[in-house]
């Protein structure tokens, strides 16, 4: 699993800076890039890693796994639904 979890990192960090390069001016993505560092990398672990303790001792280990699954279908969604908009976005401005 430490494996996966290494890849899964990586991948994650440069998808996030070339999306940040690609979506914001060269003027702010130093700045963005170290807000949305310090935001996934830090609050938000911090944050999702007292719900998965309150869900794991309210509920079980089956249904931390379930939220897990379901959270990680959304965001899969919202990243292709974020890609589409984005397109289409794109279309209109070169038109």
């Amino acid at each position: 699993t430490r494996i996966l979890a290494s890849i899964g990192f990586a991948l994650f960090t440069v998808t996030t800076i070339s999306l940040i390069n690609h979506r914001v001016s060269s003027r702010y993505s130093t700045s963005i890039l170290t807000l949305v560092t310090v935001t996934i990398f830090g609050i938000f672990r911090m944050v999702s890693s007292g719900i998965s303790d309150i869900i794991f001792d309210s509920f079980g280990a089956s249904m931390l796994y379930l939220f897990s699954a379901l959270f990680c279908l959304f965001s899969i969604a919202l990243s292709f639904y974020g890609y589409f908009v984005g397109e289409k976005l794109h279309k209109r401005e070169t038109e």
